[in-house]
């Protein structure tokens, strides 16, 4: 799976975005493509998967995009 080789290959920089990969089916679908994945890993870099999972499902793409801009 490409999205897990990018993650794999930031390291710990990016944990906290492969957790929330795993956790929640939508985000990993998301993230497969390649756009998605490059907001992910700039708005959440070393930050737990709990910042971005503990938001409601639809607050997470408006802060995502907040974070991002």
């Amino acid at each position: 799976m490409q999205v897990e080789d990018y993650l794999q290959q930031a390291g710990e920089l990016l944990q906290g975005v492969r957790k929330a990969l795993h956790q929640d089916p939508t985000l990993l679908e998301m993230a497969r493509t390649p756009f998605f994945l490059w907001i992910l890993s700039l708005a959440y870099p070393q930050r737990s998967a709990d910042e971005l999972l503990n938001l409601p499902k639809p607050e997470r793409l408006r802060r995502l995009f907040d974070r991002y801009i």
